[in-house]
């Protein structure tokens, strides 16, 4: 495409405002602060100047993580023609979407209905008044048989935008008419049922890949919140099949590429079928979902490679994403050196001199090592199968087999650690550390471990000083106002906490946050939640965030807090707001079982006719933990604390510690026993 009157060799490059994003609290944002691209953050600045300018936006949208956004920046926004055009034509603006995912959700929402697809990088033209007209992912310096050149583009929207008003007028007003279509206005309300579940499990076994499990063949995406739900289903109805899938998936992905069998933590996806190789970067979202599916896995299994995978990642987690005050960081990136994954990949050659002559051959044949590689003629580390079938298999004692096998990971992670190592993004995101946090509660329940309970702890005051004000969330502490999701989860990890502790204040503090909550974002028209903020300006739309997909939507995560704080409080002003969600999307529930795995396990939990409530009181509760550990029970409500004879919450007052030892009281459909000293009445009881 000719350049013609818009040619960036006609136009003098400036180095205006370079510097404008490197006072940015994002680590995305100050990794552009150099471009010679005249970024701008999102705000009234940027917006202002393209509506008295009357100039097309090209907003820019990725995270720190990312690699191809890392390559887009080398090719395109680190080149001096491209910033040229840029500077000239546009006011461009940078968003880090993980600060932002509200832009980052109408955006992404656009250029997929577009173009039939998204990602990252998200490069959007919109104009002045943020409406957008064209968009795409990754876009190639020089246009090629697969892509159009992000030059070329950049000249031709400019001419367009100049040149044809009338087309750029008509194709604002289709767009707009489409991001400002409202699903719940085609959604008939309906009550949810055991068929619901039933008939979501049928949409469920459609999409399950039976060789190497998941939902799907290329890529491959964790899914740790449906592998959960199908965890619950055969609780609830006893479905072997539900449970099959669940445990075989995630098995396949403890022992594939998408977990480093070294460090620990899984990495983004797979882009095979096999969860071979990964998407390099760790997020802090998957690996606290996985983390709580693995609790479930492992309790259900009792199988120890789930308790390993727990560990591990837990471990990782302490190490690599973990700041000094117990926040967690949001992500490592997949990069390091300018190459994806090479932190991560080993040749042959060097395994081969690393490892010792004699255990070579088992070291190969447990981790799955060949002279040819398995991608792009590198290893990447993979067992095909655990290190106890492995030593039931070679006739091995399994004990000292897992001694070489650790020999094997501390040389290996002694030598990988002097390599030039992935840039870990310190951003504290609340939704995410509230995620992890419930996880950290639910490995805390199956094992008594102090360290864990201090964890917990830390995280939760860390989240209280720095993101909690009376009940209002902010994203990331420098945000003034956080979105739905962020107040949701926190919600939900503030119960959670408080039944690991006792401690009425983060229940109070739970209470508080969601009622801030229904406040600010609860549409009581549609009955579902806005995912962002009452008082969020400079929006083309306030969108609902109703479909989960890597982390919960912000509707099911509402749903999961109230329904919980129903529960524990007895307040029924939370239960019947949470049924009233669930039933806005009743309808659609079961034929899009994969897009709503959350509020599945939610609606399951809901369906569990007479779970138990406990309430565990005492200096001696572990023995009664004990019992609760011996067998998976995701409907059981357990509180564990010292006395609640003051409290104002229907489900908890009166009940008080014994004057020794620990006792513990069983509820039932509002009626409770007498508390209870002894474990083999309590067994019988629960």
């Amino acid at each position: 495409m000719p350049h013609t009157d818009l040619s960036a060799n006609q136009l003098q490059f400036t180095h205006e405002a370079l510097n404008r994003l490197q006072n940015q609290q994002s680590l995305y944002l100050r990794q552009h602060a150099t471009n010679p691209v005249n970024w701008y953050p999102w705000g009234d600045e940027a917006l202002t100047k393209a509506r008295d300018e009357n100039k097309l936006i090209l907003l820019s949208i990725g995270y720190a993580s990312c690699h191809w956004c890392h390559v887009m920046e080398h090719e395109s926004f680190e080149n001096d023609e491209v910033a040229s055009v840029m500077n000239h034509h546009y006011v461009s603006i940078k968003v880090d979407r993980e600060e932002r995912p509200d832009i980052d959700a109408i955006y992404m929402e656009a250029v997929q209905m577009m173009t039939g697809h998204g990602g990252w990088p998200l490069n959007v033209w919109l104009t002045p008044d943020l409406v957008p007209i064209y968009g795409g992912t990754y876009f190639p310096l020089e246009s090629n048989h697969h892509r159009p050149g992000f030059i070329d583009v950049l000249v031709r929207m400019a001419e367009i935008f100049q040149q044809d008003p009338d087309k750029i007028a008509k194709r604002s007003a289709e767009v707009t008419k489409a991001l400002t279509q409202e699903v719940l206005n085609h959604v008939e309300r309906s009550q949810v049922t055991l068929s619901t579940l039933k008939q979501s499990l049928t949409t469920t076994q459609k999409h399950y890949e039976p060789d190497h499990g998941g939902f799907s063949n290329a890529p491959k995406f964790p899914s740790s919140m449906h592998i959960e739900f199908l965890m619950r289903f055969d609780k609830l109805v006893g479905d072997e099949s539900a449970r099959t899938m669940a445990l075989y998936t995630l098995r396949k992905m403890c022992l594939g590429g998408i977990y480093d069998q070294l460090g620990g933590g899984f990495h983004r996806y797979s882009t095979d079928k096999k969860w071979l190789v990964p998407h390099f970067e760790k997020m802090l979202y998957d690996n606290a979902l996985l983390i709580s599916a693995l609790c479930d896995a492992w309790q259900v299994s009792k199988d120890p490679l789930f308790e390993q995978t727990l560990t591990e990642t837990i471990a990782f987690i302490k190490r690599d994403m973990t700041g000094s005050e117990g926040e967690f960081y949001a992500s490592i990136d997949a990069d390091s050196g300018g190459e994806e994954g090479i932190y991560y990949i080993w040749s042959y050659e060097e395994l081969k001199s690393l490892i010792d002559e004699d255990d070579f051959p088992e070291f190969s044949a447990y981790y799955d090592v060949f002279p040819d590689g398995n991608w792009e003629g590198n290893i990447i580390l993979n067992r095909t199968c655990s290190s106890l079938d492995f030593s039931i298999l070679t006739q091995a004692n399994h004990d000292e087999f897992c001694q070489r096998v650790e020999k094997w990971r501390t040389i290996l992670m002694h030598h990988r650690s002097e390599r030039v190592a992935p840039v870990t993004d310190q951003k504290v995101i609340t939704s995410w550390n509230a995620m992890l946090l419930k996880s950290l509660c639910k490995y805390w329940f199956l094992t008594g471990d102090p360290s864990i309970h201090a964890m917990i702890i830390r995280n939760a005051e860390f989240l209280v000083a720095n993101v909690y004000d009376d009940g209002d969330i902010k994203r990331v502490a420098h945000q003034e106002s956080g979105f739905c999701d962020d107040y949701a989860t926190l919600s939900e990890a503030f119960q959670w906490v408080f039944k690991v502790t006792g401690n009425e204040i983060w229940l109070q503090r739970s209470v508080t946050i969601a009622n801030k909550m229904i406040l600010h974002f609860y549409d009581e028209q549609t009955h579902a939640f806005h995912f962002t903020h009452e008082s969020e300006k400079n929006l083309i739309v306030r969108k609902k965030d109703l479909f989960d997909n890597v982390t919960p939507s912000a509707n099911s995560a509402a749903i999961a807090a109230l329904f919980g704080l129903g529960r524990l409080t007895g307040d029924s002003r939370f239960s019947e707001i949470a049924d009233l969600c669930i039933e806005s999307l009743g309808s659609i529930l079961s034929d899009h079982a994969l897009s709503f795995s959350y509020l599945l396990q939610i609606i399951s939990d809901k369906l569990a006719h007479n779970a138990a409530e406990i309430v565990i009181l005492g200096t001696e509760n572990d023995k009664f933990l004990d019992v609760l550990r011996n067998e998976y029970s995701p409907f059981k409500l357990v509180v564990c604390g010292n006395s609640f004879e003051t409290s104002d919450w229907i489900t908890l007052k009166g009940k008080v510690s014994p004057s020794d030892g620990s006792h513990a009281y069983v509820c039932k459909n509002f009626a409770c026993h007498n508390p209870e000293k002894d474990i083999d009445t309590f067994r019988s009881l629960i």
